[in-house]
């Protein structure tokens, strides 16, 4: 009992469920068995340990050490946490802050007696500590908004007309560029209000980053489909060539297969042809006799 404050353990009525197990301790099984259920029990034994829950453990001049060298730690860290947070927040909060390091001084300098006198408890004095982590973390931090200045004026200074109209819907710049805007008009009081934190913040920068990048500019569009028709008219003057060397191989093909045939025929029907020349040269002379014998006569005639 003397390791826990006294209000704690009053409060806790552990005395009283001491007692009560006690008798039920003290009983035999037959009369246990006849006087009480199993769900007796049971309930006894839960009541009791919320009991011990509740007690808290007596803070010591041997405990105090230990407080000390953590309220030294948060004075130091006081004098620089000032500069991290927005002056109107942080003048609600350290008012706050002073008076629970001036309680913790102030038990500091109890004895063991005194401590036990005003019921201080390690819990209590943990909790001093926890309130002071909270209204800290309650303050509104200043937020660094020089990487979302820089963006948003590379974004104004674009020009919508140098992109082609589907990347710059697409990128959803002015809607990234207005929040952003937006963002920076307000003070971190306001924002902490509105729930923007460095987080948001830091997240729109990328948006607004990866939109701009996202951007195809008009010219570049503009070649892309040059170089798609050029090559489009390389591909079609590549098949028109490729259909006229057809079409001339086809024809000559053609004219000599037309040629073979005359030949072919010529030699097949007693008609001239390769390697006849015998029957070409007699029609020839006959010819020339002819002529003569003919020349001849008439001359006979005109002498007579």
């Amino acid at each position: 009992e003397e390791d826990y404050t006294t209000s704690s353990w009053a409060e806790a009525n552990i005395a009283e469920y001491l007692r009560v197990a006690g008798n039920i301790l003290g009983l035999s099984e037959d009369e246990q068995a006849e006087q009480l259920e199993q769900s007796d029990v049971d309930s006894l034994v839960a009541y009791m340990r919320q009991a011990i829950d509740l007690l808290e453990k007596q803070a010591t001049t041997e405990d105090l050490t230990e407080v000390e060298e953590t309220l030294e730690e948060v004075k130091e860290l006081l004098e620089t946490a000032e500069e991290e947070y927005t002056e109107e927040s942080w003048a609600e909060v350290i008012e706050q802050i002073e008076e629970i390091i001036t309680e913790l001084e102030e038990i500091l300098k109890m004895t063991d007696d005194e401590l036990v006198e005003n019921n201080i408890s390690q819990e209590y004095i943990d909790s001093l500590f926890a309130q002071i982590e909270e209204l800290i973390a309650s303050a509104n931090p200043v937020l660094d908004r020089t990487a979302l200045e820089e963006i948003v004026a590379v974004a104004e200074a674009l020009n919508e007309e140098d992109y082609t109209a589907e990347s710059w819907a697409e990128a959803y710049i002015s809607y990234y560029l207005e929040s952003a805007k937006n963002v920076l008009s307000l003070t971190d009081d306001e924002l902490a209000a509105d729930g923007v934190d460095q987080e948001y913040i830091d997240q729109l920068v990328t948006w607004l980053t990866n939109a701009i990048a996202s951007l195809v500019e008009a010219e570049e569009e503009t070649e892309t489909e040059t170089e798609t028709e050029t090559e489009t008219e390389t591909e079609t003057e590549t098949e028109t060539e490729t259909e006229t060397e057809t079409e001339a191989e086809e024809e000559t093909t053609a004219t000599s297969s037309d040629a073979e045939s005359t030949t072919a025929a010529a030699s097949g029907d007693g008609s001239l042809g390769t390697g006849d020349s015998a029957p070409i040269v007699q029609s020839i002379i006959l010819l020339f006799v002819g002529a003569a014998g003919a020349i001849l006569l008439a001359k006979k005639r005109r002498t007579e």
